[in-house]
């Protein structure tokens, strides 16, 4: 059976709307006081395209640090815009190795906006570990991060497309690409 339609004149056009959810921003604070008490709650909880600012301050121990995407393309950025002033001390060693973040099958959506990450300690990305995703990394300082092998602030691997802008890399070190190793 074939079907043949024939318009003719004037077409009205028809369209179906669908209420969408609207992105939450969220709020943390160094304390614990907040929308959530962590970053990686935040993270958690959060949906595609929500925002997660951090007020100034110095973000540490667990739930602060190690924090993966989980494949969600969320940002979490600095509240100030001032990244000397919103840091991530990750605390890592080679006893107790710590980063930042990890991405994996996160697209462009998913960013790190104007943070100080300093401490990270990993075998690859000391500071952030980027797998098979495309994250925007922008307006921050990696400070003090160490990797044994590859990435002492940013490692890429496998399919790893980073949009990297406005970073500054100051005494990172690894085996291989002591700032960022693609």
């Amino acid at each position: 059976m074939q079907w043949i339609f024939r318009i003719s004149g004037p077409v009205l056009a028809l369209s179906l709307c669908l209420p969408t959810a609207a992105a939450e921003s969220y709020l943390l604070r160094a304390d614990g006081t907040g929308d959530f008490a962590t970053i990686v709650e935040a993270v958690e909880a959060a949906s595609a395209g929500d925002i997660i600012e951090l007020a100034d301050g110095t973000y540490r121990g667990p739930g602060n640090r190690d924090v993966s995407f989980g494949g969600k393309e969320v940002t979490v950025r600095s509240q100030s815009g001032d990244p000397f002033s919103c840091v991530i001390d990750c605390e890592g060693s080679g006893l107790e190795p710590h980063q930042a973040f990890d991405f994996f099958g996160v697209g462009p959506d998913g960013a790190i906006i104007e943070l100080y990450i300093t401490g990270g300690y990993a075998d690859m990305g000391g500071a952030i570990k980027i797998v098979d995703s495309a994250p925007t990394i922008e307006g921050c300082v990696f400070f003090g991060n160490r990797a044994s092998d590859g990435g002492g602030g940013i490692d890429c691997n496998w399919g790893a497309e980073p949009l990297i802008e406005r970073c500054t890399f100051w005494a990172n070190e690894a085996e291989y690409g002591g700032a960022v190793c693609i």
